[in-house]
């Protein structure tokens, strides 16, 4: 993307007028189809920052926050759950720059859909703490766990993340509530589209 492409970060008081802009520009149901390039523009014009594969959550939008969710290295954040045996390699990279663009689509529904899977957020949009939140804590994770099943088993290369995990993988992050809320969340936007 050259500079003259990039948009200006919106304001607090834009954010509405931004949150619309951006379902003009880019339907749900096209959310998780998006290139790169084009999920960074709508990233950008959210004010989620204008780096691929970082995404940003400023103070203007969200004052208090811990410093390590104000900016999230998506790849970085993946890479810390693969196991530290695994070799790097073109693939490998390969897997981390696709996952921080999954990461970067699922990042986008939870913040203009409606992905709020509990409680009064369900089927509402997100706001940015919460879905900084869930990019560090929760879906990091499970993008690691399905890069690692990819990387084992090369056969299964174009498989989507959680799709690469076995019954087994699921059974135990069934069993706790924080991984049970975001393979909903994963299920309901799949559903989406």
């Amino acid at each position: 993307m050259n500079a003259p492409d990039k948009l200006p970060m919106p304001s607090s008081l834009d954010q509405d007028s931004s949150l619309g802009q951006a379902l003009t520009l880019f339907p749900l149901e096209r959310l998780q189809h998006l290139d790169v390039d084009s999920a960074l523009r709508c990233q950008m014009m959210l004010g989620h920052g204008g780096t691929f594969g970082i995404w940003e959550t400023t103070e203007t939008m969200v004052p208090h926050m811990r410093p390590s969710m104000r900016s999230i290295d998506l790849r970085r954040r993946i890479a810390s759950y693969l196991p530290s045996d695994a070799p790097g390699s073109p693939v490998l990279d390969k897997l981390l720059d696709e996952g921080a663009l999954w990461m970067t689509r699922l990042a986008l529904l939870m913040r203009l859909g409606p992905a709020g899977v509990a409680g009064r957020w369900r089927f509402k949009r997100l706001d940015a703490s919460t879905v900084a939140n869930i990019l560090y804590q929760y879906q990091a994770k499970l993008v690691a766990l399905g890069a690692s099943r990819r990387l084992d088993n090369r056969a299964n290369s174009s498989m989507a993340f959680a799709s690469a995990l076995s019954a087994e993988d699921l059974g135990t992050l069934w069993a706790k509530d924080e991984s049970r809320l975001e393979l909903r969340r994963r299920k309901h936007a799949a559903n989406t589209h």
